[in-house]
Order: structure tokens, then C-alpha cells, then sequence
């Protein structure tokens, strides 16, 4: 067999020269996996993988595949036992979340984990089909995924089998020039590409991060909120994390009732007639929160204020609102770009996460947390930095503003045992992983940053996969995973998970860009990136859940400081690219 060559464009600063590193024989996955599901990790090569794309999203019912297709057409299907008008539920039994990791081409010999999915399964009605020996029902009707870069042929097999597609995706530099919608891309009517706003007179430009899909079927929409781009590597090679929940269609005339009453209750009459009011959100305790309305105005304002120039949910005929949008236990935490102040200043990035906090106060105030943040690419990390984002995820530590200027001026390097931040050493990408330095450009942390006096260098702890043994791994040592995933947890000194501890999962990085920054003594946030993710806050009776998304996270918590003379893996020194 050929050998297959991933020439895959990076997210960071080794684009130019991606063509000569990323290779891979992805040889032994195929034979090893011949009579398993095909996956995008399995590819003997892209020929293959169109002819196959082309039949997977195919908008037929189980019996007319069943029927058109031949046996010696099905070969990329497993065995599957036909089932008909069999009720299904849509997550695994025994299950607590919602999250889940993605399925690697290392879980080769993974056969059922209630904590795995893959790429393509999302876009079945019934992600888990395979496990019930079920035929894949594939009746998408519309999809808006936001990505920041896109390899198209994740998406053309849904283009091709007529659902209707919007991409939201990052514009760089070079494509300033470029239109910021693009219809009838390809020359598919059904395919769109917008470039969300940015703040374009900013040193960084900032970009577009979030990773949100939404996905319409006839009976429900799926809601996707994750760490991965649509990019190939990011679903083969590189471990993100994924939330998602199918929310049920509401009858026709249940919708009507509703939308009358939820516009009845938000008008106000203007001089120039009705209008629909923003409400501000003012929460003063947790008994004042509703998390199901505010995901579903977070997410409106979201998608409203990333796709300004039509009104995408019409497009796609998507409307939060006539779906049963419940069991949310969590809070939704955007950035956007922009410079906001007074109410404004607690809607987004790291100052939304303290609103939060205070509102979600933990039952025991006096006792001292500590906030470990996993991140892949880092920014300016000085005291500056850190001492603001312990005054968001730690407000009954850091009570006032008057407080955390103080803590500011005493901007000196040394260690704050408040904040852990959790980085792949080099000694584990180089050493300690499945596919090594060469496919590490997830990971950005450059020596200029580093190497500034002011950086605090010993906060650094180990990021180390967890032991794969109970997926049917070998015991190989050179099996860790090279993470993609962004979290942050607030939990005791020790490691201990309760409810009073908190965890983020998203597309923040630990960076400024992503969380902004506060100015004009703490009175204005600055953001410049565009960023979603998930804020679980302490509740009552949570710590069972947390407990269960410690777990789906594949590293190893509470996580150890860094040896002596261990360095973090630094992008531009200890990458193949710059090597000898």
C-alpha cells in the first residue's frame, strides 16, 4: 500500500514549512483495522476516503441503503443487524455528561467506551449506533459549524448529500481582501462560508476560536460545544473534548403559544413603535439563574453578533426557541472581540467567569483552592496575568479590586501556589508520545515569551496521559496522547473534587487574547479573540458529575509540578522543523 502523507495546514507559525513534517504511514492502522468502521484515521489514502465520503452522509432510509447499496459496496460499514422502529436513546447507559473525548487512531483496539465518540458519528442521528448494532440514520437537514481553519473534506460529504451547511471560520492576515461571505461555495447552492468580525486594528488581529456546531434533524437539534477544528489531525491525531445534547422539536402549536408569550413579556413601546428589549442579565443569587434561558440567549447573542451580515438561523431555519432546550447544569462563558465597560464588563471572557463565581458561591468559603489551568498555546504569563485570573475564578479569595491592584504591583516571578498551570514538558512530547515532536504544532509556547524575567516559570506542572491498559492498549511507554483540549479546575489544595469545585472546558487558551485584559483600572475588559466554553460553577450535589468529567479527561489529576531542570516544550527550539 501507498504510503499516506498528511499534508495538513498548522494553526500556529509552522504553516510554511508543514508540508515537509507532517508525514505519516498510516499503513499499520488500516491493516489492523480492516474489519472495523472506517475512520478518518485509517485512510490508505484520499482517493478512498472521497468515494467513501461521498456514501457516508446519504440522506437515504435504512431500507433503500440497505437496498442500493451492494454488499461489496458496504464493505466500509461494520456487520450491522437491521433493526426497525426500535426506540432509541442517544447516549450510553451509566453515563452522567454530556462530555465526551474524541476516538483517536492510538485506540486502535478500543471497542466500547462510554466515554469516547468519534467525528462521524456526530453527524448521525444516533451517535451511538454501532454500539446497539443499528444501521447509521443519516437525515441531517442543516448544520452551522464554526472552525478556526477547515480541511473541506470533512464537510463536502455533507454538502454533497444536500444539507444545507454554513461554516463560520477564521480570516487571516493574507485574506484580508477576501469577501466576508462566501455563498455558493464550490458551486454548491447549499454551501456557505462567513468570516466573522475581528478587531482589525489590533497588534495580535486577534481570531476567530470557537469551535460550536449546531446541528438540525427532524426531530431534534444537536448542540455541539468543543475543543476541535474541523481540521483532519484535530479528530486522527490530537485529543480534544466534546460536549453534546439533542434537544427535542416542541409540537407546532405549543411553539405559537410560547413565542407570543415570550415576546409579550420583553417589549417596550418606542417612538418609533414596538421593539424587542435586550434583557440585561443581573443576577444577584444563584435562586436568580435560570441556566437553560441563559444558554439559550448566550448562544442567540453568540451566533447573532459572529454572523452579522445575514441572519444565519433563518438560513438554516433554526430556532433555539422551538426546541425543549432543558437540562443544562452548567454556564456558558463567550468572548468576543471588542473593549467593554460597565454592565457590559461581566458579559464575557474571564470577568463573565467571575459574575459567575460570585453568583455560584461555594459552601465552604474559608477553605483555600487553587486553580490548575490546562492550556496548548500560552501567552504573557507575569503576576499581572495570573493575579487576574485568580481575581475571576477565586473572587472570595481576591474580594475587591482594591486588593488586586495591590497584588499587581508586586509583579515579581516568584511561585504562586495559587495557580498550577498544567504544559506538556518536552520531555514528554519528545519522548513520551504515540506520534512525537513532529506533530506537536498544537502546542505554542514561544522562547521569546518564555524567556522574559517577568514570566513565571515555576507554576509549570506535568501534563501526563493517563494508562490506557483498559482500553486493550499495550504497554508501550510511548503511547501519550498530544492534547488539543483546553480546562481549567478550582478544587482543594490537594486535588480533591466537590461541589464547590469548578471546571471549564473550551476554546480558551491561557492567554489575554482569549480572556482579554482589564484597562483603565479594571473599569474596561479588552478582548481580541472570538471564544465559547462551557463554566460548570460549584452547585449542590455536583461533585459526582465533576468527578465523572475528571475522568473523561485523558490526563492525569491532580497533576505533579515539574522536576528539577524540566522545561516546557518551547514551539520554536524543540520542534523537528528547528532541529539540526
Amino acid at each position: 500500500m501507498e504510503e499516506i502523507r498528511s499534508d495538513l495546514i498548522s494553526e500556529n507559525s509552522f504553516d510554511s514549512h508543514n508540508k515537509s513534517s507532517k508525514k505519516r504511514d498510516y499503513k499499520q492502522y488500516s491493516q489492523q483495522n480492516e474489519a472495523e468502521e472506517f475512520t478518518l484515521g485509517e485512510l490508505e489514502e484520499r482517493n478512498k476516503f472521497k468515494l467513501y465520503s461521498e456514501r457516508i452522509y446519504q440522506n437515504d432510509s435504512i431500507d433503500q441503503a440497505h437496498q442500493n447499496v451492494s454488499k461489496s459496496e458496504y464493505t466500509c460499514f461494520p456487520p450491522i443487524k437491521f433493526r426497525q422502529n426500535e426506540q432509541q436513546e442517544n447516549q450510553p447507559k451509566n453515563k452522567l455528561t454530556d462530555f465526551y473525548m474524541n476516538q483517536l487512531v492510538h485506540h486502535k483496539n478500543l471497542k466500547t467506551n462510554k466515554h469516547f465518540i468519534n467525528f462521524r458519528a456526530l453527524f448521525y442521528e444516533d451517535p451511538f449506533y454501532k454500539e446497539k448494532n443499528l444501521c447509521p440514520k443519516k437525515t441531517l437537514i442543516s448544520a452551522f459549524l464554526t472552525t478556526k481553519g477547515l480541511d473541506e473534506e470533512l464537510v463536502l460529504p455533507l454538502v454533497k448529500a444536500n444539507v444545507k451547511v454554513v461554516i463560520a471560520d477564521d480570516k487571516i492576515k493574507q485574506w484580508n481582501e477576501k469577501r466576508n461571505v462566501i455563498k455558493n461555495h464550490q458551486y454548491f447552492e447549499n454551501f456557505t462560508i462567513v468570516y466573522p468580525p475581528k478587531d482589525y486594528l489590533s497588534k495580535t488581529w486577534g481570531c476567530f476560536h470557537s469551535k460550536l456546531w449546531i446541528l438540525k434533524f427532524p426531530k431534534f437539534l444537536r448542540i455541539v460545544i468543543g475543543t476541535g477544528n474541523l481540521r483532519i489531525l484535530h479528530w486522527t491525531n490530537w485529543s480534544n473534548i466534546i460536549w453534546f445534547k439533542d434537544f427535542e422539536l416542541i409540537p407546532q402549536q405549543i411553539q405559537v403559544s410560547q413565542s407570543l408569550d415570550y415576546f409579550n413579556s420583553n417589549i417596550s413601546i418606542g417612538s418609533k413603535g414596538v421593539k424587542v428589549v435586550n434583557l440585561e442579565k443581573n443576577y444577584r443569587n444563584i435562586n436568580d439563574v435560570d441556566m437553560n434561558e441563559d444558554f439559550i440567549d448566550v448562544l442567540n447573542e453568540f451566533i447573532d453578533k459572529i454572523c452579522p451580515y445575514f441572519d444565519v438561523k433563518e438560513m438554516l431555519d433554526i430556532n433555539l426557541r422551538n426546541y425543549q432546550i432543558k437540562g443544562i447544569n452548567f454556564m456558558l462563558v463567550s468572548s468576543l472581540p471588542g473593549k467593554f465597560s460597565g454592565s457590559q464588563i461581566h458579559d464575557y471572557g474571564k470577568m463573565r467567569i467571575r459574575k459567575i463565581c460570585q453568583v455560584f458561591n461555594p459552601r465552604n468559603i474559608d477553605s483555600k483552592k487553587v486553580l490548575y489551568s490546562q492550556s496548548t498555546s500560552l501567552g504573557t504569563i507575569d503576576r499581572t496575568f495570573v493575579n487576574e485570573f485568580l481575581f475571576c475564578f477565586l473572587p472570595y479569595q481576591f474580594c475587591s479590586e482594591i486588593e488586586l491592584k495591590d497584588k499587581v504591583k508586586k509583579n515579581d516571578p516568584e511561585k504562586n501556589d495559587e495557580i498550577r498551570l498544567i504544559f506538556p514538558s518536552k520531555d514528554y512530547i519528545q519522548n513520551k508520545t504515540l506520534d512525537g515532536a513532529g506533530y506537536s504544532d498544537t502546542l505554542f509556547l514561544t522562547s521569546k515569551r518564555y524567556q522574559k524575567e517577568s514570566f513565571l516559570k515555576n507554576i509549570f506542572y506535568q501534563f501526563q496521559c493517563k494508562q490506557m491498559d483498559s482500553l486493550g492498549e499495550s504497554q508501550d511507554k510511548q503511547k501519550g496522547i498530544i492534547p488539543h483540549f483546553k480546562t481549567m479546575i478550582v478544587c482543594e489544595q490537594n486535588g480533591e473534587i466537590n461541589d464547590d469545585s469548578i471546571i471549564y472546558i473550551g476554546s480558551h487558551n491561557f492567554s489575554e487574547a482569549a480572556w482579554g485584559k482589564l484597562n483603565k483600572d479594571n473599569t474596561q475588559l479588552y478582548i481580541s479573540n472570538t471564544e465559547l466554553g462551557i463554566l460548570i460553577p460549584p452547585l449542590k450535589g455536583s461533585q459526582e458529575i465533576k468527578e465523572e468529567i475528571i475522568e473523561i479527561m485523558n490526563y492525569k489529576f491532580p497533576a505533579k509540578p515539574y522536576r528539577e531542570k524540566e522545561k516546557p516544550y518551547i514551539s520554536d527550539i524543540d520542534h523537528p522543523i528547528f532541529q539540526k
